[in-house]
């Protein structure tokens, strides 16, 4: 399993404008975790120009140099709402960027959860940034209290 966690990646201030820049895009209903479930989440598709494209794609040029980006998005679950496992292909790597300003309490969940035998959660710490390969089962889990924001990166 091959799971890399970055961490103060990128400046308080930046996460701030990021943040504040996602909360303002449309979301819509209709991404579906696997087929014949229903839609989990709602889905707002991530310009190209946007700040948050452009500062994560910069601090990601080295790790992902011979991937292809195919799809940027952002996530947001509702309180309480729950994602079923999924993966997102057979090969490549997918970026979760985490840009809620706090980290919460444990108790009030956020992670994501690999599966691979056993579950491992990684925690939705603010400003966090998780690498992966894109055929690891994994789904995201809802905070109790709060709407939970993620970026996805997919790359072939």
């Amino acid at each position: 399993m091959s799971i890399k966690i970055l961490d103060n990646v990128i400046d308080k201030e930046i996460q701030k404008n990021i943040y504040n820049e996602i909360t303002n895009f449309k979301y819509y209903y209709g991404e579906y975790d696997k087929p014949n479930t229903p839609p989990t989440g709602l889905v707002a598709e991530l310009p190209h120009t946007s700040l948050t494209f452009n500062i994560l794609t910069f601090h990601l040029k080295h790790f992902l140099e011979k991937h292809n980006l195919y799809r940027s998005y952002v996530n947001l679950f509702k309180p309480n709402e729950n994602p079923y496992f999924h993966i997102d292909r057979d090969k490549g790597k997918t970026v979760l960027y985490y840009p809620n300003l706090d980290t919460y309490d444990l108790d009030e969940g956020g992670e994501t959860q690999f599966y691979q035998e056993e579950i491992k959660g990684i925690r939705a710490v603010a400003g966090r940034i998780v690498i992966f390969d894109s055929n690891i089962l994994h789904r995201a889990t809802s905070f109790r209290n709060k709407i939970r924001y993620t970026v996805a990166l997919k790359y072939d």
